[in-house]
């Protein structure tokens, strides 16, 4: 079994389990189980490419590669990259999450009932 293989066991098949359930709540589940993985695959990718991978780019990476401003950046990684890494589930803080799969795969910022609201499709 390759690593690919190993991959798509560990964590694709859990992945896809996720999507089908009848509730469609499987959204938090896939963020703590992607946004790790995401943060992996950045790092790799800025080695490969000779680049540091230091925590400040590997943000800048991040804040580049998903479209958002150093602010947005900054409350996008606080709320979801240590709140679902650390506390498994959002942080509370500048902004309230919305997951659905009418939003795009990465995060917009968008206000919503007054409140800013971080959307994305899991």
């Amino acid at each position: 079994m390759n690593a690919i293989d190993r991959f798509e066991r560990w964590f694709g098949n859990s992945i896809k389990q996720l999507q089908e359930l009848s509730t469609k709540d499987g959204a938090a589940a896939t963020l703590m189980i992607s946004i790790p993985l995401y943060e992996r695959f950045v790092i790799a990718k800025l080695k490969q490419d000779g680049n540091p991978a230091d925590e400040a780019t590997m943000r800048a990476e991040i804040g580049s590669d998903l479209n958002l401003d150093n602010g947005h950046r900054r409350v996008f990684l606080e709320m979801f990259r240590n709140g679902f890494t650390h506390q498994r589930m959002a942080k509370d803080g500048k902004a309230k999450w919305m997951v659905s799969h009418v939003f795009g795969a990465t995060p917009e910022f968008k206000t919503i009932v007054g409140g800013q609201h971080i959307c994305l499709d899991p």
